[in-house]
């Protein structure tokens, strides 16, 4: 956790540097906001791989995708591409059935 959250740090200063401007309040705190749930996540990822097997929680990491596709909906009014629709479409049914699988495996 540690070298990749530095090694992101270090690319996006480097890469800040040519457009810097001073921050407001505002973006200050929608910073601390990004970084505390970015630890948060990061964190409950590692709890998570060490309690389960990760080829189970590989699928769950492409939800991303969706999360991803409806902020850029709402947030930046973009309208999703068909093979985007199609991708999130197949993830969500991947996931749904493995949970399912590994309920039916439980019983």
């Amino acid at each position: 956790m540690l070298f990749g959250n530095v090694g992101i740090f270090t690319v996006s200063f480097l890469m800040s540097i040519v457009q810097w401007h001073s921050l407001t309040y505002y973006d200050m705190g929608l910073l601390s906001l990004t970084g505390a749930f970015g630890i948060i996540t990061q964190m409950c990822s590692t709890v998570v791989i060490k309690r389960t097997s990760p080829s189970f929680i590989a699928p769950f990491e492409y939800s991303r995708i969706l999360f991803a596709t409806v902020i850029g909906f709402i947030v930046f009014n973009e309208i999703p591409a068909m093979s985007t629709i199609i991708g999130v479409s197949i993830i969500i049914t991947s996931i749904y059935t493995m949970i399912h699988l590994k309920k039916k495996s439980n019983s």
